[in-house]
């Protein structure tokens, strides 16, 4: 009987321990996890492999060649990958296997034209592309044909992406802040007339700044899209946190884990200040010392999301670490050496997880890499 016992309370320790891991507490009917750095699934394993690459810089295929700038991308339900370009206007279309298949969409002002457009994605096998200052959404058939233009009357904001029955993008305003002249920039749900429901992230800069461009990695935060709630970094340099809003711009959960504050060393300074100059010199430092708690968010499937973070030695600056949480619990760490490194957020870098396989677009290599994803 004895033995029993010891056994019986042994499962108990073993069962607070593990639920030590992470707390939970509903305030006003929003949901609070706080998460220790300890896993709550140890057990969970995750591994890339590499399926395809494909190369925009490709030598011996001028229509490949002709990539000036991808900004966007999205799959179909057959896995062809679709490639938008903001500096020539062009989607380009690829199968499952790397084969390019054909360009469609150019620019201009006139039917099926755009300027500059920064966002594409694929609804019920339609392909939109997200024509900002023709205020339209631009429709194309999966084959890239012309179906027509979504015309609003009101000026798109960038990378809008419908949400439910609402948009959601990013758009920066002119207003007053203590009598002070200030340029805004937010996240935000917009109607179907753009006006904006709720802002999910807001950022204000004094429009006198003569440094505008050294504020440009607090401007916009890391975001994702899921199922039914939109993931949103507090882009943080001291706390880690990640807001979860419902479609209608509800906060629904709050999720947090344990964070150390971490510097950035000279060269991923440098890396940073080179990416922010790469189409023309804006600055020559950045005044942050220290590395964003999330550089980016990308929603896997079932309420589960990767979560980007700075590693914990120098020996992580090498490849990408990833936390994944499952409904806001923190479940295990990874590092994955097969991805582009990365210590803040980039504009150069797109990710995206679809029917298990990791899609990285990198501006900066030149190149888009599937891998599979093994669990």
């Amino acid at each position: 009987m004895k033995p029993f016992i010891i056994f019986i309370l042994l499962i108990g320790v073993l069962s607070c321990t593990k639920d030590k891991n992470y707390s939970l507490e509903v305030v006003d009917g929003v949901k609070f996890i706080n998460n220790k750095n300890t896993p709550s699934n140890p057990s969970l394993k995750y591994s890339l492999s590499k399926t395809l690459e494909i190369n925009f810089y490709d030598n011996d295929n001028q229509e490949i060649e002709n990539f000036k700038y991808p900004i966007d991308f999205d799959i179909d339900r057959d896995k062809n990958i679709y490639i938008l370009d903001i500096m020539t206007s062009e989607v380009k279309k690829f199968d499952k296997n790397g084969k390019y298949l054909k360009s469609f969409s150019r620019q201009g002002n006139g039917p099926g034209e755009s300027l500059y457009p920064s966002c594409l994605f694929i609804d019920r096998d339609t392909v939109y592309i997200s024509n900002r200052r023709g205020k339209s959404f631009i429709k194309y058939s999966l084959d890239g044909k012309y179906i027509g233009d979504n015309k609003l009357d009101f000026r798109l904001p960038s990378g809008a992406k419908p949400i439910g029955n609402n948009y959601i993008g990013s758009y920066d305003d002119y207003t007053s802040v203590d009598n002070t002249p200030s340029r805004v920039f937010r996240l935000a749900l917009f109607n179907d007339k753009m006006e904006m429901i709720e802002s999910l992230y807001d950022y204000d800069v004094d429009i006198e700044d003569e440094n505008f461009y050294n504020n440009v990695l607090d401007i916009f935060p890391p975001y994702a899209i899921g199922d039914s709630l939109i993931y949103v970094s507090a882009n943080s340099e001291v706390e880690y946190k990640i807001y979860a809003y419902n479609f209608n711009g509800d906060k629904r959960e709050v999720y947090s884990k344990q964070y150390r504050e971490k510097r950035y060393s000279k060269s991923e300074k440098d890396d940073i200040i080179k990416m922010i100059n790469m189409k023309e010199e804006l600055i020559s430092d950045i005044p942050q010392k220290s590395k964003k708690s999330i550089t980016d968010i990308v929603y896997e499937d079932k309420n589960s999301i990767w979560v980007m973070t700075p590693g914990d030695n120098p020996r992580d600056s090498l490849g990408v670490v990833v936390d994944i949480f499952k409904k806001g619990i923190f479940q295990n760490r990874f590092k994955f050496s097969e991805l582009e490194t990365h210590c803040s957020y980039s504009y150069n870098l797109f990710y995206k997880i679809k029917n298990g396989y990791l899609y990285q677009l990198s501006n900066k290599e030149g190149n888009l890499k599937v891998f599979k994803i093994e669990k």
